[in-house]
Formats: structure tokens, C-alpha cells, sequence
């Protein structure tokens, strides 16, 4: 039977459970020191509702491996390599070192390299080893994770949320750092974690022009040194309106269709210019995030090591770098004509 809020009542120790009578007296006990102990043959331990009953039977029934979600390898295969399963029903399997449900990562991103699989599966000209091979390596998703867009809530409030990939749980971001701005019924709230990357965006406010939701779509992931002191003119109540200042001409590079791709070959450049022997900047970061030191010693650490604007930097790997971005700001000044270079000397 079922109990007034719906829950499904299949014994009578179940029953005194909902209604709240089951041996308390007897079955607790405390100490003085606040500790609780219990006196019980069973522990059940209970979360959120999350596993489709209908799904969970289905996948039982034909053999093929459930843990919270159905099990995929990295080709979307399931245990029978003739059935695929992506999107809000799978995940990858744990072997990969991945708990994080499918749902979790952009939908858009997933269905590409579903298709990108599928069709490896049934192009006659691909290799039998090759597709073996693939097998064991899951896609690696960066794209951010669309939460809410173009939403309209009771009220008249426009809604827009976007984070990081991979984020199961909101209560992973109450330990992050909060950039906000509230300013009449426009409020935005940047969230960045414990290394500077900024994971999630939200931002309720009362007319959508206010707001260009694909570029701060863009943001997600990058550090928040990207953001022209975004901190620190929080701190000195230089910014009133964070969507405003996100808005002005500094940031349009940031929002650039091939940005990202310059960013990672960036990244690219500096992991060949930068070795972990004793005394480099990557073997000084390193031991920092190993080392015991709190959220706020690293930052400070950090912003020791690289400097203001990377003055601290080698001059060599400082002029790489600018010299990257001046190429970079130049092959694309037909859109970005806000940006002004000259060779030597670049003044954004």
C-alpha cells in the first residue's frame, strides 16, 4: 500500500519508520560526550531519488550493467556491444574514474561524440583495431553545462545558469568563492573555485537584453584572472553592475569564436616552455596544491610567483606570451577593431 505522501509501504517496519514510531527509546542511545549510538541488526542508509525504477528494471532484465545509470564504455557501448546508451539515462563506468552521470555534461558535446562513435562502428573503411582500441578511452568533455537558458520564471524574471562540466552536486560549490552584483532586479553570481577556475554563472534579471547568455557561456572554465582584476575591483567598489562590466569592449576577445582554441594552444606552448625541475614555476606551483596551505596561502602563493600582470614571470616566457597574443589579436582585427597592437607593444 501506499502512505498518504505517496511512498510505497511494503511492511510494517517500514510503516513505523514513516510514521516515526519505531523503537526509538530502545533502539538509541547517548553518551555524554554527544556521540550517538545505535543498537540495530539492519542499517539503511537513504539519499535523493535518483534511479528511474522503469529503467532499472529494463537494464536488469537483459543482462547489461546498472550503478545508478546505465553502464557505458568509452564508445557508449553497453556489457551487449550492439546496444549504445548516452544522455540522462548513462555514465561512463567507474573504471575510468568517472562517477558523474552523463546529464551532467553538455548535451550537445555528448551527442557529438555519440555520433562520432556510432559512425566508427559502421564506416567500412575503419580499422577492426582501431575501433578496439577507442574502446577504452572515454571523450573528454569541456564544453559548459547548460542548466537554464532563455528561462522565464514566475514573475517575469529572466533565468540563466551555466557551470562547469562534470559538477554532480551543487553542494560542491558552497565551499567556492561568490562574485556578485545585485543592482534593482539584475543579479549575477560568478562562482570560482579553489584554483581560480570559474565554475558557475547565474544571473535573474527582469529584461533579457541585459544579459548576452553565449558570452558568458564562454567564461565558464577559464581562470578569473581573465577578468581584468575582477576581484580585486569587487573588493575597491569599482563595479556596481558585474553583467556591465563583462559588457564593455576589454572582455570582447574572451567571447571570440576562436579564443578558446588560441587559449589552449597557449596552454600548449607554455607546457613546453615550463619543466618541473627544482626551482621552475611549475615545480613551485606544484608544491603549493600538494603542500597543506589554505585556500588563501595558495592564492597569495600564486599571485606571488606570477606577479602583477606576470611581471614576476621569465622575460622569456613573458614575451612569448605576448607576443602569442599580440599574433592572435591581429589575425583577427577585423572583428576585434577595439584592440589596438603595434609590434613590441600591445596596450588592451
Amino acid at each position: 500500500e501506499q502512505n498518504e505522501k505517496g511512498y510505497l509501504i511494503r511492511d510494517q517496519v517500514e510503516r513505523e519508520m514513516f510514521e516515526g514510531t519505531l523503537s526509538k527509546e530502545s533502539t538509541f542511545d547517548y553518551n555524554p560526550d554527544g556521540i550517538q549510538y545505535v543498537n540495530t541488526s539492519l542499517l539503511i542508509l537513504a539519499d535523493e531519488r535518483d534511479v528511474n525504477r522503469d529503467l532499472f528494471d529494463a537494464v536488469n532484465n537483459i543482462g547489461l550493467v546498472y550503478d545508478g545509470r546505465l553502464i557505458v564504455n568509452g564508445s557508449f557501448q553497453t556489457a551487449n556491444k550492439r546496444i549504445f546508451g548516452a544522455g540522462t539515462v548513462a555514465k561512463f563506468s567507474r573504471k575510468y574514474g568517472i562517477n558523474v552521470p552523463m546529464e551532467r555534461f553538455n548535451s550537445a558535446e555528448v551527442g557529438i561524440a555519440v555520433g562520432n562513435s556510432l559512425f566508427r562502428f559502421v564506416d567500412p573503411l575503419q580499422n577492426d583495431s582501431e575501433i578496439e582500441l577507442s574502446e577504452s578511452v572515454p571523450p573528454i568533455f569541456s564544453l559548459p553545462k547548460i542548466e537554464a537558458r532563455n528561462a522565464v520564471l514566475p514573475g517575469g524574471l529572466h533565468y540563466f545558469k551555466a557551470m562547469m562540466p562534470g559538477i554532480f552536486h551543487d553542494s560542491k560549490m558552497t565551499k567556492m568563492r561568490q562574485l556578485e552584483t545585485l543592482v534593482g532586479k539584475k543579479y549575477i553570481r560568478i562562482q570560482v573555485n579553489r584554483l581560480g577556475r570559474i565554475c558557475s554563472i547565474v544571473v535573474l534579471c527582469e529584461n533579457k537584453e541585459q544579459v548576452i547568455e553565449t558570452n558568458l557561456e564562454q567564461l565558464i572554465g577559464i581562470h578569473v584572472t581573465y577578468l581584468n582584476d575582477i576581484e580585486g575591483s569587487l573588493e575597491r567598489g569599482e563595479i556596481e553592475d558585474l553583467c556591465e562590466f563583462l559588457n564593455q569592449n576589454w572582455a570582447t576577445a574572451l567571447y571570440h569564436d576562436k579564443y578558446a582554441d588560441f587559449n589552449r594552444s597557449l596552454q600548449t606552448v607554455l607546457c613546453g616552455q615550463t619543466n618541473e625541475s627544482e626551482g621552475s614555476l611549475l615545480h613551485a606551483l606544484k608544491l603549493d596544491y600538494q603542500g597543506n596551505l589554505s585556500e588563501l596561502d595558495i592564492r597569495l602563493k600564486r599571485a606571488e610567483l606570477i606577479g602583477s600582470g606576470g611581471n614576476s614571470l621569465d622575460d622569456d616566457l613573458k614575451s612569448l606570451i605576448q607576443q602569442k597574443l599580440i599574433n592572435f589579436l591581429q589575425q583577427n582585427s577585423g572583428i576585434l577593431r577595439m584592440y589596438h597592437t603595434r609590434s613590441g607593444l600591445n596596450r588592451m
